[in-house]
């Protein structure tokens, strides 16, 4: 039991590996934790105040829908940098990745509906729960959001624990591009908790923008990180040791079947 989980968070909680300071992981870690703790103080001792952070069009969505963009950014940088480095398949999923980055933007601040002041079609407006100009919440596709955001906090969440043990260095090399590391699941891990919580007995108290702004960050975060990771000696090192490892395994020579003992052909006499 201790064998696994030790050798989980060795490889993923090493922020040397991230090109990070122990103290500076340890900070990314934390943090999603301080700000609810903080946010929570609000609530009990200055009601107003918190309801402003959390409402729509205020500081937190606002940095949520930066940190999207930020993403989308990044993400086409690094789309660029695998595919210099030959990497056409990972090189894709991130420039998908970036178009759904600026997707989740426009969605973000409901196609500045509300920053333009315009007014979308009767028809889109009478099927959203919030009457906005947003995909997310039409009644048709909520309850899928819903599920994609419960998605995505527990990948973000469970993804290191459950990937970062395996040692083929192809299953590294794509676990270092798509899983973020352990010493920022814990953002994902609190959006995937208030999630259950929310549709179950907790009351509908409005954290959900501070959890939905961690992940943005997070993701932020690590698509950066490997960014930066790409651009260094240890990156060709892992690509080529990715490349070797399935080129071994292209290469390695079928088992030949053993035959029955019945079937040998009888010893020559002599």
């Amino acid at each position: 039991m201790n064998g696994p989980y030790q050798a989980a968070r060795s490889q993923a909680f090493r922020a040397a590996d991230w090109q990070l300071k122990g103290s500076t992981a340890t900070t990314l870690f934390v943090l999603p934790a301080f700000g609810a703790v903080l946010l929570a103080g609000l609530l009990a001792l200055h009601r107003p105040l918190f309801s402003l952070l959390v409402q729509e069009d205020s500081v937190i969505e606002w940095s949520t829908a930066a940190a999207l963009a930020i993403t989308a950014a990044l993400s086409g940088v690094v789309a660029l940098q695998l595919r210099h480095r030959e990497l056409r398949t990972q090189a894709s999923a991130y420039a998908l990745g970036a178009l759904l980055f600026v997707l989740a933007v426009g969605e973000e601040i409901s196609w500045g509906q509300r920053l333009f002041g315009f007014q979308g079609p009767d028809a889109v407006r009478n099927a959203n729960l919030q009457a906005e100009l947003t995909v997310h919440n039409l009644s048709a596709v909520h309850t899928l959001y819903l599920i994609g955001q419960l998605a995505v906090g527990l990948y973000g969440s469970l993804g290191p624990w459950l990937m970062y043990r395996h040692r083929s260095a192809a299953i590294r090399l794509n676990t270092r591009l798509f899983v973020p590391p352990l010493f920022l699941s814990s953002g994902f891990l609190l959006h995937a908790l208030y999630r259950i919580g929310r549709e179950g007995p907790l009351p509908a108290i409005n954290f959900g923008e501070w959890f939905e702004f961690c992940v943005a960050a997070g993701i932020a975060v690590f698509v950066a990180l490997n960014a930066r990771w790409l651009g260094s000696e240890a990156a060709r090192v892992t690509i080529e040791d990715a490349r070797s490892a399935c080129a071994g395994r292209r290469s390695a020579p079928a088992p030949q079947p053993v035959r029955d003992a019945r079937e040998r052909p009888p010893a020559r006499q002599v």
